[in-house]
């Protein structure tokens, strides 16, 4: 694909995983962000394709996809990896708003919420469907459900990215990226045995308190302590 190709003009897939590479551009990495919720975000079907335009049986020969037809799978379709990687992109960036949304649109809950857009998708409001179709006629309809690839990566987007909860090293780290209106937000984790309850708060003092204590780093020891972080009030 390319821009001067009849199909695969743009691909969600390179325009994500340009924004992982510590050594690209920040402009150009924004560019292909603005490009891809542009070109590929369906709103009116609550979607993102994974490239536009489809293959229809002409031109260069992409292999096994092209066995799909134009909108399903990853023929252009939504699959969902790809959709969260714009989501985790997107919040990587500082685009917060923007992938906090696109992760409320590829939750099933939310395309079950209203009676329209659940007889659209056709798919359980419990499951992440691994793709949508963007095939004429059948535009949001849902495809493999129970799909634990892309549900895993959802899930480490919100953890990780979204909530900022990682573990790196051996110790534990807090880095939230908050859409505008929340004001933080609370979790427990259990971490050998031990419950470690975490407090992310834009009025509590910045930085991070471990039982009271100001504190650089936590390192989890196998016993129950709370953690307290401080965003500040234009964090989020």
């Amino acid at each position: 694909g390319g821009r001067q190709s009849e199909c695969c003009r743009i691909d969600s897939i390179a325009q994500s995983w340009a924004c992982f590479c510590p050594e690209a551009s920040n402009t150009k990495a924004d560019t292909a962000l603005g490009s891809a919720l542009r070109l590929l975000f369906d709103r009116e079907n609550g979607l993102v394709k994974l490239f536009d335009p489809p293959f229809f049986g002409s031109g260069r020969d992409p292999g096994y996809i092209r066995s799909y037809g134009p909108g399903f799978r990853e023929n252009g379709g939504q699959y969902t990896h790809a959709a969260v990687w714009l989501c985790m992109a997107l919040l990587r960036e500082g685009r917060v708003d923007e992938g906090y949304s696109l992760l409320k649109l590829l939750n099933p809950a939310e395309k079950c919420a209203q009676e329209a857009q659940a007889k659209r998708y056709l798919r359980e409001p419990y499951a992440l469907a691994g793709d949508v179709s963007t095939a004429k006629g059948i535009e949001g309809r849902g495809g493999w459900s129970l799909y634990t690839g892309a549900a895993g990566w959802y899930y480490r987007t919100v953890v990780e990215e979204l909530l900022g909860i990682r573990l790196r090293s051996g110790a534990l780290e807090l880095e939230p990226r908050l859409p505008s209106g929340w004001h933080g937000y609370s979790a427990t984790l259990t971490l050998d045995g031990a419950v470690i309850a975490i407090t992310v708060s834009d009025t509590a003092p910045q930085g991070l308190t471990v039982d009271g204590e100001q504190a650089e780093r936590f390192t989890p020891d196998g016993r129950e302590h709370r953690l307290v972080y401080g965003i500040g009030a234009s964090a989020s």
